[in-house]
């Protein structure tokens, strides 16, 4: 194939991208158009496509050879309808992309996982997908060199070999093509017509969760993810930052490391990118499955009559191996879900994401809870407080023998997903400022070794610990003091849940016989379990903690699913009802006596507002209504572990709420029994002042 058989495809197909070129003012500057092996076999024929799988270097020179002269024919195309300063750019490459929809029945050929790349793989089309875990610095490379035949003038450039660390070979022999072969053998350095592009070398990790390719790890069965260096050459150098999602298509090549007399030279292998996609571009285009969709829809629909009912048959199937805790499993869904972001032009950015605070007795099953968060969250990393420093949290400054790099902490590396925190209180005191902008303004700001730069920490925070010194919670204190904790740290977290641990005989028997059972019935799934909860123990199960009314359990795949679609189709807005019940109970929370200081700032009313929202898109609602309200604050009191900091405790418990301890149930009729709740946080939060339904 030549050059010239692209061009009529590139004309009709990416018109648009190239009078986009045409019209770019720098004519040194590098551009790219984005093609895809799909379009490339419809226009051109399968033929052509399976030639860029099998030979890609040669394929992609000709595309770029290919673009310049589809430049020409547009513009001699464009000009007589009068558009004018179109000048053709040599500087055009061909972004390859698109490999795991063209080849869905060969998806590991062509994407494996980063740690799965190996020798076979060289010269091979590849695509990857993973987080930005390092990026060094941009540099300037020399692309290519203009070398003088001294015998018989001839001119030729000779390109850089990437594979040599940059390195341009001097050339051997005249490539002349005039009737008489030169045999000349000495050459000239052209100095002053030098050409230089921009290099960046980064690292890109592997999702521990997924299974192979864009979807998943392939890095065996060890659960370890592996990383796989990227070069990023001409525009697409400093296309992306340390923590962010990417999927990069490229060629696999080897780097060779530095000579030196008597030493075996080292090889690795590294992906030299064609293309690159950021995660927000990804994300868009990942969709829940219409049937999928649709059968949540009509989940919502058979639930119109009782839709806490609804709500609670998705609670039962988070963690089902603990019994009970109804409380906790719902803020970590709301944690999960989140609220609705706002972010206007020119005003500073009011973030989505909820934080959840998990304090416990041990043995109460906080570990547990992060463990399951890990696998339900499609983005998760894993730390602890007491291992972790602040650079190990945010990005640390890295040198190494190409300079100092970047290398993205926990918090960084979350960003657009959940990090989650053990121990959260061993943070160390001098690295918890760090935490502070993180977690509220959701940027790390890094100025170390010269770079000065702001990641992204969009990540929901899930954090646990232990109460106390004694490793047990001392209702006689407040719970900032046990914590080890200041005041403007705790008040970022938006869900503060206390899991105390009563030694109630009644309470010890019902868990005991739910674990044996679980261990009973190892060999199916625990979500199977849940769903089924037949057999032995499902009697004193269904008398203690209402479990008949939610039998019906969700896999975590489809857990999974419902998280992604409801925060894609809902971004309620606040209903009058709603925002007066908010702001009272906002008001009456800062005029309270035994009020504490640090836990009521305007940061309360902005987690009331943002746990609200989450409660409706969990409901798969467009606006937050008066339930929606009386949810969050109810979440709210149940951070009050003490009466004296709790203006409604009374008023809770006389409604017959469930409790923030423990020994939590599931409520046997959750639609009755929040209607009560409703109406008596209504009457004391607004006074005897009738409320309308939203």
């Amino acid at each position: 194939m030549v050059p010239a058989d692209f061009v009529p495809f590139l004309v009709t197909a990416h018109r648009g991208d190239l009078l986009q070129v045409l019209k770019a003012p720098d004519a040194d500057k590098h551009y790219g158009v984005r093609l895809t092996l799909a379009e490339l076999s419809t226009h051109c024929g399968p033929q052509a496509a399976e030639s860029v799988l099998r030979a890609p270097r040669q394929m992609l020179s000709l595309l770029d050879e290919a673009l310049v002269l589809a430049q020409e024919q547009a513009r001699r195309e464009a000009e007589p309808s009068g558009m004018a300063g179109l000048v053709p750019k040599l500087a055009v490459h061909a972004r390859l992309a698109g490999l795991t929809l063209h080849q869905d029945g060969k998806a590991r050929e062509v994407s494996p996982g980063a740690g799965s790349v190996g020798s076979p793989h060289i010269d091979r089309l590849l695509t990857i997908c993973g987080t930005v875990t390092k990026a060094g610095p941009v540099k300037v490379l020399e692309a290519r060199r203009l070398y003088l035949c001294t015998r018989c003038k001839h001119s030729f450039w000779v390109p850089v070999n990437v594979e040599m660390m940059g390195l341009v070979q001097a050339p051997q022999a005249c490539p002349s093509q005039r009737d008489k072969p030169c045999t000349a053998t000495s050459f000239k350095h052209c100095e002053e017509a030098a050409v230089y592009t921009n290099w960046q070398q980064v690292r890109v990790q592997e999702q521990a969760s997924s299974s192979y390719g864009c979807g998943g790890s392939g890095g065996g069965g060890s659960g370890t993810p592996r990383a796989l260096s990227v070069l990023l050459l001409d525009e697409l150098a400093d296309s992306c930052q340390v923590g962010e999602e990417v999927e990069v298509t490229g060629v696999v090549i080897r780097q060779f490391g530095a000579v030196a007399p008597g030493r075996r030279c080292q090889v690795t292998l590294a992906l030299q990118a064609t293309s690159l996609t950021v995660g927000s571009e990804r994300r868009a285009e990942e969709e829940v499955p219409p049937e999928a969709a649709a059968a949540f829809v009509q989940f919502w629909q058979a639930h119109a009559a009782c839709p806490l009912l609804g709500r609670n048959k998705i609670v039962a199937s988070v963690c089902p191996e603990l019994h009970g805790l109804f409380t906790v499993k719902l803020a970590t869904l709301l944690m999960l879900v989140g609220g609705v972001a706002r972010w206007e032009p020119g005003c500073a950015r009011s973030r989505g994401e909820a934080h959840m605070l998990l304090v416990g007795d041990p043995g109460t099953g906080k570990s547990q809870f992060q463990r399951y968060v890990a696998k339900l969250a499609s983005r998760a990393v894993v730390t602890s407080g007491r291992a972790s420093s602040a650079a190990g949290l945010t990005a640390a400054a890295v040198h190494d023998a190409g300079g100092w790099s970047l290398e993205a902490g926990a918090l960084v590396l979350a960003d657009g997903g959940v990090c989650l925190i053990d121990e959260f209180d061993g943070i160390a005191e001098g690295d918890r400022a760090a935490v502070h902008e993180a977690m509220e303004q959701q940027t790390t700001s890094v100025a170390k070794a010269g770079m000065i730069v702001s990641l992204h920490t969009r990540a929901a925070v899930f954090a646990t610990c232990n109460p106390g010194r004694n490793q047990r919670y001392n209702p006689r204190l407040p719970l900032a003091s046990q914590l080890n904790m200041g005041g403007p740290l705790l008040s970022r977290f938006d869900i503060v849940i206390l899991l105390m641990d009563h030694m109630d005989p009644a309470w010890d028997n019902v868990v005991a016989t739910h674990i044996l059972h679980t261990h009973k019935c190892r060999g199916g799934d625990a979500s199977s379990q849940a769903a089924t909860n037949d057999g032995w123990g499902q009697q004193q199960q269904q008398q203690q903690s209402g479990t008949a009314a939610v039998a019906e359990g969700w896999s975590l795949a489809s857990l999974r699913q419902y998280i992604q679609w409801a925060k894609a189709v809902s971004r309620p807005t606040i209903s009058r009802n709603a925002e007066r019940l908010l702001s009272a109970y906002f008001q009456l929370r800062r005029q309270h006596e035994g009020r504490q200081a640090s836990r009521t700032t305007v940061r309360l009313l902005e987690s009331l507002v943002r746990v609200a929202q989450a409660h409706a898109r969990l409901m798969a609602r467009h606006e937050v209504t008066m339930q929606d309200a009386a949810v969050a604050v109810w979440l709210q009191e149940c951070s009050c572990v003490d009466e004296a900091s709790s203006p409604l405790g009374h008023v809770l418990m006389a409604s017959g709420a469930p409790a923030t301890s423990g020994s939590q149930s599931f409520p046997k009729d959750p639609d009755a029994d929040h209607a009560t709740m409703e109406e008596a946080l209504a009457a004391a939060v607004l006074g005897s002042s009738s409320m309308g339904q939203s």
